[in-house]
């Protein structure tokens, strides 16, 4: 039996050495105040320690002997700058464009049996925001954006055997977008002007999971969040 684990092991592993083309793009935050942070996210998708897992990889609940609840808060400092020299338009350099953000995270993983867990996430893990001011040399570009969301995402997690257990969900996400230009007058000999677009929107995703343990001391863990 040990040795049909290593052959399974070895039959996942060999499905990552295989190479081909990549297409993406998104941005996803793993700072959600968890505990995680301390190993910096090693390993997040197998550890399956405490009530995160819900959001994190669904199919870590079932390694949680009882129902647990975990509530995360945490400050992200950005600091983004733009450097220029010289600007057809004038205007300076904007400075820090970034600042003190509050983000955080729910987490709450209700124990049915030993084998099936139900959970649910809230918390937003993705968003952007600048602000380098009406006076920088990239003005009619951008002065200001900032895209905020947040989720909530039920799940449900299944121990199929010992060694192997599943996990999925379903989000609901609300964003928002604010952004602001500025629009170039010189030509009526005006002051700059000013476009701002104000819009949001809901979405639903799903997200799946898989949690592997072939021998003792071994565990993996994937993961899978498909887009809204």
């Amino acid at each position: 039996m040990l040795r049909f684990y290593y052959c399974l092991l070895l039959a996942i592993l060999s499905h990552f050495l295989v190479v081909s083309a990549a297409w993406s793009g998104g941005l996803i935050l793993y700072e959600l105040g968890t505990p995680d942070l301390g190993t910096a996210g090693a390993g997040r998708a197998a550890m399956a320690a405490d009530a995160s897992t819900a959001g994190l990889n669904p199919a870590g609940m079932t390694r949680l002997e009882r129902s647990q609840m975990l509530a995360a808060f945490q400050g992200l400092y950005i600091d983004t700058r733009f450097d220029t020299k010289e600007a057809a338009f004038g205007g300076g350099d904007g400075g820090n464009a970034g600042g003190l953000v509050p983000a955080g995270s729910f987490h709450y993983v209700h124990s049915i049996t030993p084998d099936w867990k139900l959970g649910i996430s809230a918390g937003s893990y993705f968003g952007l925001g600048v602000d380098y001011g009406d006076d920088w040399a990239g003005r009619y570009y951008s002065t200001e954006a900032q895209l905020l969301t947040f989720g909530i995402n039920p799940s449900v997690g299944y121990r199929v055997k010992d060694w192997l257990s599943v996990g999925g969900g379903v989000s609901l996400l609300y964003g928002e977008l604010d952004a602001e230009t500025a629009i170039n007058n010189r030509l009526d000999g005006g002051p700059d002007g000013r476009m701002k677009l104000e819009a949001d929107d809901t979405a639903f995703s799903w997200n799946a999971g898989l949690l592997l343990e072939p021998a003792q001391g071994t565990r993996l863990g994937l993961t899978y969040i498909a887009k809204a």
